[in-house]
């Protein structure tokens, strides 16, 4: 949801600018296959899932292990990282307070093999 705001400020900006037309679609198209490439735009986990501290993920009655977590942006969401390099990204606010911080608990124990 706030990754196409991004894209719609995106866009609403070169539009509203002085910026020739033909030009700002140009640039429109470059962006989003830009993030379309760079997977900028990542599919968000929206389904009831769990992790558990072995480094699965499951999710729509499928499981998949995760290699990497990455938390540099934890304060708003984190990126799971699977075995092919599929990221997917859950947001602060789309699961409990006190289940997000469990999570960001549990992955830092899993990473420094902390019990």
């Amino acid at each position: 949801m706030v990754q196409w705001l991004i894209v719609q400020l995106s866009i609403w900006a070169l539009i509203s600018t002085d910026f020739p037309l033909i030009p700002s679609i140009i640039c429109i198209c470059w962006l989003l296959n830009i993030w379309h490439e760079q997977r900028l735009l990542l599919p968000v986990i929206s389904a009831p899932c769990r992790y558990t501290d072995t480094g699965m993920l499951i999710a729509d009655a499928q499981q998949q292990r995760i290699e990497r977590v990455e938390l540099s942006f934890a304060i708003w969401f984190v990126i799971f990282v699977g075995e092919h390099g599929k990221r997917q990204m859950l947001w602060r606010d789309s699961c409990r307070e006190q289940t997000y911080r469990q999570l960001l608990v549990m992955e830092k124990r899993r990473r420094y093999h902390l019990r």
